[in-house]
């Protein structure tokens, strides 16, 4: 009998890296702190959700996992470069305002950053 992967288990994932807002699997890197990654997955913030810039405002790096066999892949955190400050984003912030973000905490920031600056982006 097959083994069935827990899709929703992010430890059943590879996780990648690519610069923009959308998955880019040809042009992702692999990353391999797996503890940070699910500290990011689950990072909801530390206080009030902020508006999201534009996005001609900002960049982004995009953060997912592919599953380990091959068949999903799940978002696990959008991350908006703005003002030289890394942010989550969040897909609702409020019904009359429709996107936030957190500010991320200190060793987060500089684990995308040494992501960004080791790949040049």
């Amino acid at each position: 009998m097959a083994n069935i992967i827990d899709f929703d288990n992010i430890n059943n994932y590879k996780y990648y890296a690519s610069y923009g807002h959308l998955y880019k699997e040809a042009e992702s890197v692999e990353l391999y702190d797996r503890e940070i990654i699910k500290e990011l997955y689950t990072y909801s913030g530390s206080g009030d959700l902020l508006q999201c810039p534009s996005e001609e405002e900002c960049n982004y790096v995009c953060i997912f996992g592919i599953s380990n066999d091959g068949i999903l892949i799940k978002n696990i955190a959008s991350i908006i470069i703005y003002n030289n400050q890394l942010y989550k984003e969040f897909g609702f912030f409020t019904e009359e305002e429709p996107e936030g973000m957190a500010i991320l905490d200190k060793r987060q920031s500089e684990y995308i950053n040494k992501i960004i600056l080791n790949n040049r982006w």
